[in-house]
């Protein structure tokens, strides 16, 4: 017989004795036919099994399809994902390089800074001005070593109120000051006597930020001492001065003398007014020293010239000349005119020439010359 799902054949092989060859035949059959019965129930089982496993076969397949299609959605996303994150890899390598040049930017800001930082310490170490920063609140914030000239400051004095301090300075307005200052915010200028005839001057100005802001206030003390002194010599200078103008002007009054100064490489001429008044003339009308020759009588002006030459050769130490010189109207009058080098250039030829003029008319001497 043939047994599913076997492909081979199995065959049934039996032994019997010749006496009872006829009841075994029998049996055969009856075997046969109950066997058969056997292998038909077999048969239906194994159908109902094969339906059952085709059953879950399908089953199992349309689970595989399902979670083929899960997957394929899910390697569609992992794709996308994949996608988005390449994306955000090229962004992040864009942003890597834009970090990368701010950081060159803000390293070359640090430079730029740390070097300022350095040159305002050396400013602050080297400078002879004397310079306190004040916050909103008048404490101290900042100062030059030059400031411990005037003020007892030390460095743990940072941070305290300058009304502490302000009372060794020898201004007692200086608080009212500040407070104007922080007030209208219009500078103030003090000049302060130390002792020992030592002055400073002393500004109050508003402390300004990079916003424009007002953040405080600014002591400035620079030592004026110096100054002083030389205003000093200049205000006597200028007494002196006025006193020589003051004793001139009598000289010129009384003696009819006038001055005159002729700048040799510039050919300038400037003279006391009454040089060209004695003549008729104005000023504006005798302005050099060609207009001044051209008026020297013609028997006076070989002797001129030649005391002028020798001054300016070196050969005579002064012009000394006595002429006459023609007036307004065409008249002449008698003159003495001496004159000396007062400067000279580095290879010391003559630069300046000072002199003075007398009027012989007017004094009367006139008639003693020859």
């Amino acid at each position: 017989y043939r047994r599913r799902p076997f492909k081979q054949d199995f065959f049934i092989v039996t032994f019997n004795s010749l006496k009872e060859l006829n009841d075994e035949d029998k049996k055969v059959k009856e075997t046969s036919v109950n066997f058969s019965e056997v292998a038909e129930e077999q048969l239906r089982d194994m159908d109902r099994e094969l339906q059952n496993t085709r059953e879950s076969l399908q089953t199992t397949i349309e689970e595989l399809e399902t979670t083929n299609e899960e997957l394929q959605s899910t390697n569609e996303e992992l794709m996308s994902a994949n996608e988005e994150l390449q994306s955000t890899n090229e962004e992040l390598h864009s942003v890597n390089e834009e970090l990368y040049t701010l950081n060159e930017e803000y390293q070359k800001k640090i430079e730029e800074l740390t070097n300022a930082n350095n040159d305002l310490n050396n400013l602050y170490l080297t400078t002879n001005i004397g310079i306190v920063f004040l916050d909103r609140q008048l404490c101290i914030r900042n100062f030059t070593p030059v400031t411990q000239e005037y003020f007892p400051l030390l460095n743990q004095d940072v941070g305290r109120p300058i009304t502490h301090l302000a009372g060794s300075f020898p201004y007692p307005n200086l608080m009212e000051d500040l407070e104007n200052v922080l007030k209208v915010l219009v500078p103030v200028k003090r000049e302060i006597q130390f002792k020992d005839d030592q002055w400073c001057q002393l500004e109050v100005k508003p402390y300004q930020t990079i916003e424009n802001q007002i953040d405080g206030a600014v002591l400035v003390l620079v030592d004026i001492t110096e100054i002083r002194r030389y205003r000093r010599k200049q205000e006597e200078l200028i007494e002196e001065v006025e006193l020589s103008n003051k004793r001139m002007t009598l000289a010129n009054e009384v003696g009819k003398v006038a001055w005159w100064e002729w700048n040799y490489d510039s050919k300038e001429l400037i003279y006391h007014p009454d040089k060209a008044h004695w003549l008729g003339f104005k000023t504006d009308e005798l302005k050099t020293v060609e207009d001044f020759v051209q008026l020297i009588h013609p028997d006076d002006y070989e002797s001129a010239m030649n005391s002028m030459r020798n001054l300016l050769t070196g050969d005579s130490e002064a012009y000394d000349i006595h002429y006459r010189l023609r007036t307004k109207s065409g008249n002449y009058r008698y003159f003495h005119d001496q004159g000396f080098i007062t400067q000279r250039s580095e290879k010391g030829s003559p630069k300046m020439i000072t002199g003075a003029i007398v009027n012989l008319e007017e004094t009367g001497r006139a008639l003693e010359i020859p």
